[in-house]
């Protein structure tokens, strides 16, 4: 293709394009696939795995555990690089399994609802307690 048609292709796509959303007017967010999409009662079922074959730190256990404690790690990263004046938002957990820990009851309670539900349910609450 010509320089000029790449030209008019960018101006074109340029002109169409429109601004990204980070939320819609009633707040909610699309928050992407992973284990953040995954059921809570499924959540709840790998925690109680986990247990079973020798808690969260174990080799067995924290195998089972590892996509929902890398997912908690960068929705943490995420929020802390975008939230102005917050930093290390779970800080006072200590370690990201017992993020999981905290994130059980509310799943318990939702077990229809998804696992990223509870982050921001979580994250909703300690923010409110600043």
């Amino acid at each position: 293709m010509e320089t000029g048609g790449r030209i008019f292709l960018f101006a074109l796509a340029f002109c169409w394009s429109e601004p990204a959303q980070s939320a819609n007017q009633r707040g909610e967010f699309m928050t992407g696939g992973g284990v953040g999409s995954v059921p809570c009662v499924e959540f709840l079922d790998v925690m109680a795995n986990a247990r079973a074959q020798g808690g969260l730190a174990s080799p067995a256990g924290s195998r089972l555990v590892y996509g929902y404690m890398m997912y908690v790690a960068g929705f943490e990263t995420a929020y802390n690089s975008a939230a102005e004046g917050v930093h290390h938002i779970f800080d006072g957990f200590g370690s990201v399994s017992k993020v999981l820990v905290a994130l059980e009851p509310w799943c318990s309670q939702h077990p229809t609802k998804n696992f990223d539900l509870a982050i921001f349910d979580l994250v909703k609450r300690l923010r409110d307690d600043r």
